[in-house]
Parts: structure tokens; sequence; C-alpha cells
């Protein structure tokens, strides 16, 4: 069986081919979204530069809401139609899910980097993935007793921040955040970019924000950085209320990675812990960071594989 699979977020498109033992690195490829007006542009570009001839089946994980036939971006206007994309690889087996969710369904294959908190026992089975780059989202997972996994799909970027969360980055900001009120806008790319504005009173892409605060040469970005990882850590454990995620919180992202792994982290680790014990003890949940940039390619994999057994026959 040959596969194609893809990895589609609002910025960037990683596209390669597989088949049922993995992800071939060799014909990965990636691509950035502004050179393209589709992403049929995008992988029709692909089959020149891979030669991707002779697919079985498809499956490519979108950042935004999927459906069976259909898909579309969040944070770009690109549409992706099953039928379409099927008629260009000449397959009828054209999956699409949701990009959180392929990471849900990597992660028995993955070797995250562990942050805090104790490594998670085999009995423990509820994981939560946390992606945070150009924008926000989750999916909760469950490993079930036949060792297979069933993630669930979320647009928690588009819900508000709750309440205590939003009342302390106002405090903090010294002004309303009323007219910004989702999770997505203010934790991801933008939303650092944002925090750095109110502060500063300039605009800054978030890259550049993390190097000043990295070599500490600018007390904006330095403030900026501390907030948004003391809000992330305040966020984190009300999520660990809401999903129960006892195997662990794992962090993905350009923007998780940049912060979690910068003395930001201290930030985030003192408001993740801190707080009464309610009825999850916090520090007995992991977080890590899921570092491998192709992660949610071997999750698409892994639901072609999925699909192949549960459509054979007998």
């Amino acid at each position: 069986m040959k596969y194609l699979v893809g990895d589609i977020g609002g910025t960037n498109t990683r596209l390669a081919l597989a088949d049922p033992s993995g992800v071939n690195s060799r014909t990965q490829r990636h691509y950035q979204n502004d050179l393209f007006g589709t992403f049929d542009e995008v992988l029709e570009q692909f089959r020149d530069d891979a030669g991707a001839t002779g697919i079985d089946a498809a499956c490519l994980a979108i950042a935004g809401p999927v459906g069976a036939a259909a898909a579309r971006l969040t944070n770009r206007d690109w549409t992706f139609d099953a039928a379409r994309i099927g008629k260009a690889l000449k397959t009828d087996s054209v999956v699409f899910i949701n990009d959180l969710a392929a990471l849900s369904y990597a992660l028995s294959e993955l070797n995250p980097t562990r942050l805090y908190g104790p490594k998670s026992t085999p009995d423990e089975v509820q994981s939560l993935i946390v992606g945070m780059g150009t924008g926000f989202n989750v999916s909760l997972s469950k490993r079930t007793s036949e060792s297979s996994t069933v993630a669930f799909e979320a647009e928690l970027g588009h819900a508000a921040l709750p309440s205590p969360i939003a009342n302390m980055l106002a405090d903090h900001l010294g002004c309303s955040i009323s007219n910004t009120p989702r999770v997505e806008d203010w934790m991801c790319g933008s939303g650092l970019e944002r925090i750095y504005q109110l502060m500063s009173g300039e605009s800054l892409p978030s890259r550049e924000i993390m190097q000043r605060f990295e070599v500490n040469s600018d007390q904006n970005a330095t403030q900026s950085v501390e907030v948004f990882a003391q809000v992330l850590g305040k966020l984190g454990r009300q999520m660990v209320y809401q999903y129960m995620p006892r195997a662990g919180l794992f962090f993905a992202g350009s923007v998780a990675r940049s912060v979690l792994k910068s003395d930001g982290f201290v930030h985030f680790e003192r408001a993740f812990s801190s707080g009464d014990l309610g009825v999850v003890d916090v520090a007995k949940i992991s977080v890590s960071l899921i570092e491998e940039d192709a992660a949610a390619l071997q999750g698409c994999v892994q639901v072609l594989l999925d699909v192949t057994q549960t459509t054979q026959p007998g």
C-alpha cells in the first residue's frame, strides 16, 4: 500500500509518502502556504516534487473543523474536498482528520520530552494534546483495552478564556480584553504579539519577541513572555480539571516549543502547580513537549492502517 499523508496548518503544509511501516522521510516536503492560492496547488507541487503516483489512500491532518468529505482551515481561506483530491490522486480513499487528533493517534509512536511531573503509569490511559502555533486547539484521547486510540476533535481556541484567567490577563495588561475574549486571541503566536504590543506600544513578530527574551535585551519582551507563560500555566491547570488527562498533558507546535523550552517555563510551572488541591492532584500530571516536526504525519499513517483493517473483508 502506498499512502500520501499531510499536515496542513494555517502557515505551513507538510506532505510525504508513506506505507504501513511508516512515513518515508526522504519524500517529505515542507511548503509555505503564503506561496500558494489553494491546497490543490500545493498538492500539485508535491506530486511533481516527490513523484507521487500510484497512491492507494490519503490522509490529511487539517488545522480546522473536518467532516467526512469536506474540511476547511480555521486561519486561512482554504477548503478541502475529498472527491476533488481523490480525483487528483486517482484514489477513492481520502480521509480528513483534525491536526491535533492526528497527534493523538501518533502519541504511542512518539518520544516526547517530559518537562514536569512523574512519568505516567501504563494504567493511565487518557491524554490531552495541546497545540500552539498559528492557532490554539486541543485533542483528548483515550487508549482502549485493545491498545487502540480513540481521539476526540475540538475547537477550544474559539472558546472564551475562563473568567479568572481573563481577569488575571487584564490586570497584567492594565486594560479590558472583552473585545478579544477567545483562548486563541492570546494563546498562540499572534497572542504573544498582542501582549507585547499592549505592553510596549510596538509591533513585533513572535519570533523576534522570543529572541529578545532569550538574550534579555528588551524588558517588554521579558514581561510579555512571562505573562504569556503564566496565563498558559493557569489555563493548563484548568484543562486538567476539564479533561482529566492522567496520562499527561502533551504540548506541540512552534509557540509551545519556543516558550516551554525557554526560561519562561518557570513561570508556566509556577502557575500550573499553584492553587487549591482539587479533584485531581496536578502535581501527579506530567507535562511533556512533542518536538517531532512530522508527528502528525505518523498519526495519519495510523489512521489509514485503522481504516484498512476495518474495511478488510472477514
